[in-house]
């Protein structure tokens, strides 16, 4: 029975070649999620960059983490759709802008919370037609502490 399951008569083989399928299949949807992410606004706010932007595809804690890896003034906040949530992560480098704080604040536009430290902090929602209120409040939030 796990034979016709596995469609091999030699199960160890079987359950290797299901392994390396699965192995090959996580790779193939890492590679998909960082090659179509959606272009992210920006702007530069005195001398710190400041991104809001709605993202529709991709891994939001790897973009964050690679915008504070490449920039030494930042502040970011993105917020996903995906299984009729909104995902929200937001992170802040050498600005007086707490993650956590503004990441609070949003979360509540969109029925959510959430939290995290001054560099990052994570949250979901779950009111995904207010993501645009969320996305313009969040840039509003910014530009108010940024100054």
């Amino acid at each position: 029975m796990l034979q016709a399951e596995i469609k091999s008569n030699d199960l160890i083989a079987g359950i290797k070649k299901l392994k390396n399928e699965i192995k090959e299949l996580k790779n193939e949807l890492k590679n998909t999620q960082s090659k179509s992410v959606t272009p992210i606004n920006e702007e530069i706010i005195g001398d710190t960059k400041l991104i809001v932007s709605v993202v529709e595809n991709g891994d939001l804690k790897k973009i964050v983490d690679d915008n504070k890896n490449a920039n030494e003034k930042l502040a970011i906040l993105l917020l996903q759709i995906k299984d009729d949530k909104v995902s929200i992560v937001a992170g802040s480098k050498n600005t007086n802008i707490k993650a956590g704080d503004w990441i609070k604040e949003i979360a509540t536009i969109l029925g959510g919370s959430g939290g995290g430290r001054p560099d990052f902090a994570q949250a979901g929602g779950k009111d995904i037609n207010k993501i645009e209120e969320a996305r313009i409040a969040a840039i509003t939030y910014a530009k108010k502490n940024l100054i």
